[in-house]
């Protein structure tokens, strides 16, 4: 794969729920050539949505994009998690259009599966631990993007946005397994190129 010319100036920051989205993330930007100096990736350790708006809320004048990737698992089982997942999306929204938010049910684990094509039941069979190790582990376990994109692709998200228009809400799925990571690398390459 040859390193395209990246067009963007806009730094972009990528905010992730814990060790082991910020490990994938990292191992999937490099495999695709896509880790710039303009990116920036943080984690907030599992903090939630409340947790990743504040964030937001803290840095907004030194962010100039904002992508997120977090479960969702809390926002289908705790009652207000949704009210407080619906208040990030709004605050993304609001601060730039461009910025968009990456969710996975019921969890990111799922996706690690999906990358290895097997059920979140098999992982720990496998040797699957939480963490820093995450990317290397679906590598050495012959798992890739491509393989979660074409068991995701296809399923219903709770919430989606592909373009800088606004992103498009489908309640009816917010308890069917999904993720809209399946277009993260697109997304990342439309901004990048831009």
């Amino acid at each position: 794969m040859s390193k395209k010319k990246l067009k963007t100036t806009e730094k972009i920051t990528i905010i992730c729920e814990g060790e082991s989205e910020e490990s994938y993330i990292k191992g999937l930007l490099t495999e695709f050539k896509l880790l710039t100096n303009n990116i920036e990736i943080i984690r907030i350790d599992g903090g939630g949505y409340s947790s990743a708006r504040n964030y937001l809320m803290k840095n907004k004048k030194i962010i100039n994009i904002a992508l997120v990737v977090m479960d969702l698992d809390r926002c289908s089982s705790v009652s207000n998690e949704k009210k407080k997942l619906k208040s990030l999306i709004l605050l993304l929204e609001n601060l730039n259009g461009k910025n968009n938010i990456f969710l996975t049910y019921p969890n990111f684990e799922a996706w690690v599966a999906a990358c290895l094509n097997c059920d979140e039941s098999d992982l720990a069979n496998k040797g699957y631990k939480k963490g820093n190790g995450v990317y290397k582990f679906i590598r050495n376990n012959g798992g890739s993007y491509e393989n979660a994109l074409k068991i995701f692709e296809n399923n219903g998200l709770y919430y989606e946005k592909k373009s800088i228009n606004k992103g498009i809400y489908y309640e009816e799925n917010i308890k069917n397994k999904h993720s809209s990571l399946y277009y993260f690398i697109d997304y990342l390459k439309f901004l990048l190129e831009r």
